[in-house]
């Protein structure tokens, strides 16, 4: 009769004498390490993706930045600024556009929007921004 702490398993052998892991051990503990590491990659993966994505931002802005101070520069002396572009950082191509409209209340004023526009992979994104002008009357302009 086994001793009590003794136990007597499938194999015909006790627990105590038997040393090492059964197949189906092994095979469940990689099956969960594998679904964790899956896990771990996939977390890794749409963190790059939003990092990139907040880079582009950031280069689309600074853009806008710098570009409404040229137009606005442009605009005050008289000159036709550019209307459309693109220009590339690294792989990713940005295109922009400028679009002016008047708006309907009061004094002339003109509204001025720049659009930059990019694609991350297969989705395409946009950084707008607008100003609003008065548009010097004709006795001004000269």
């Amino acid at each position: 009769m086994p001793e009590p702490h003794q136990r007597w398993v499938w194999g015909g052998a006790p627990r105590a004498a038997r040393r090492g892991f059964t197949l189906i051990e092994i095979l469940i503990s990689v099956v969960i390490l594998a679904s964790a590491s899956v896990l771990v990659m996939q977390a890794l993966a749409r963190g790059a993706y939003t990092l990139a994505v907040a880079t582009n931002r950031i280069r689309a802005y600074a853009f806008v930045a710098t570009k409404m101070a040229e137009l606005s520069t442009s605009l005050r002396q008289g000159i036709a600024p550019d209307r459309s572009g693109h220009f590339r950082v690294g792989r990713d191509e940005f295109r922009w556009y400028v679009q002016s409209s008047e708006l309907p209340d009061g004094p002339k004023l003109e509204l001025i929007t720049l659009t930059v526009g990019w694609r991350q992979g297969r989705r395409p994104y946009e950084a707008r921004v607008g100003m609003v002008r008065r548009v010097p009357t004709e006795k001004e302009q000269s």
